[in-house]
């Protein structure tokens, strides 16, 4: 940038090549000395440099706004093909689960065949297979068929309340604290105070290009 006491040129071609924020920064500054002339021709100069450089930014935005329209309809079209193929492996998932539960009844089917000769183990060996049906375990496993009617001592609960409720010689069994915030957004706007730990920021400029 030009020397405050001199009158500043208006910016060349090359200012093109400048990045965006190199071009918003000379534009403040210019802006800003502008705004402490009377008039004169350094103002006047000032205001033909602006005019050059908002030109250059409009370019610049420009070229920004046309590389997002382009990637957003490339993402799109990505998602769009995610979604045939996601279609297709749903399908092929369902007929590979389909032909599993078949198998699974073969199976099932030749196990209990197989039972029926005794409780020893059964092995069967042929050319190309050979199958076994291991000995009965001398222990049974231990299933659940109703939860309900199951003693509580053999059942683990995890709670989910506010942080304020729990009792201090619970504390050491909280596995995950998350903040309420629906709470604490109604907190402020009811009464205008911050918790302690809190503070504010400048709400987000939201930007659409279309």
């Amino acid at each position: 940038m030009s020397e405050p006491n001199a009158a500043p040129q208006a910016p060349e071609d090359g200012a093109r090549s400048l990045k965006l924020y190199e071009l918003t920064d000379e534009y403040t500054a210019l802006k800003a000395l502008l705004e402490a002339t009377e008039g004169d021709a350094t103002g006047t100069a000032l205001s033909e440099a602006l005019v050059a450089l908002s030109g250059a930014i409009t370019q610049k935005a420009e070229g920004i706004a046309k590389v997002y329209l382009a990637q957003n309809a490339s993402a799109d079209w990505v998602d769009s093909q995610a979604d045939i193929f996601e279609a297709e492996a749903n399908r092929l998932r369902d007929r590979a689960y389909r032909q599993r539960k078949a198998t699974q009844r073969l199976t099932d089917y030749l196990a209990m065949e197989l039972a029926a000769l005794g409780e020893d183990t059964q092995k069967f060996v042929t050319p190309l297979v050979t199958i076994t049906l291991s000995k009965r375990p001398a222990k049974d496993n231990v299933v659940v068929v109703d939860e309900d009617a199951l003693p509580d001592n053999y059942k683990e609960a995890t709670l989910r309340m506010p942080r304020s409720h729990v009792p201090p010689e619970r504390v050491e069994y909280i596995t995950a604290v998350t903040i309420r915030k629906a709470d604490l957004n109604a907190h402020v706007e009811a009464t205008g105070i911050l918790p302690p730990g809190c503070a504010t920021e400048a709400g987000k400029r939201t930007l659409k290009i279309y």
